[in-house]
């Protein structure tokens, strides 16, 4: 990555934490139905990005997260576990050969159903890990089941409301 990508990145990561930790954290709908648009910053990070580093970032952002919502290292295995499921998902549904060194995986850039699928597929893995790692018994599993697929479901709305801001700001950039 190049200086301004660096930069970019630092600018995002910062961004989507202030969102998480002074918009998203005191949300809840339906009081156990809660969204984590730091994802986002996760999912936009470059598809040909090397793997040791993306899993770097993961570990910091999902520890940053952790901190804020002294949680203990669950968000920071969430990370990890999507941000490893994304290298070998990337490798089945993208074809990075057709992408430049430094593409992110935006909606504008992959299309609505590819970035769709990819997606909710890395949120899910991510609120899985994070929601079922508490789950004691089976009694209250199909309440943790239902927390993660409506909180998947708000993340990836948000993540969609967010898409044209930083994209948009990204493109003023570079002109």
């Amino acid at each position: 990555m190049n200086r301004i990508n660096i930069r970019g990145q630092l600018t995002n990561f910062i961004l989507y934490l202030a969102l998480q930790i002074y918009i998203a954290k005191p949300v809840a709908f339906f009081y156990d139905t809660y969204f984590f648009i730091y994802v986002a910053f996760l999912l936009m990070l470059p598809l040909r990005g090397n793997i040791i580093i993306l899993l770097l970032v993961s570990f910091l952002t999902g520890f940053v997260v952790d901190i804020f919502y002294d949680s203990l290292g669950i968000h920071t295995f969430a990370s990890v576990l999507m941000v490893y499921s994304r290298a070998l998902l990337i490798k089945r549904i993208v074809p990075t050969s057709s992408y430049e060194l430094n593409t992110q995986p935006a909606l504008r850039i992959m299309g609505f159903s590819r970035f769709t699928l990819f997606a909710l597929l890395l949120i899910f893995i991510h609120h899985t890990a994070l929601f079922l790692w508490e789950v004691g018994s089976l009694s209250i599993l199909f309440t943790k089941i239902r927390k993660v697929v409506f909180s998947s479901f708000i993340t990836y709305l948000a993540i969609l409301i967010t898409q044209p801001i930083f994209h948009a700001s990204r493109r003023n950039r570079r002109q």
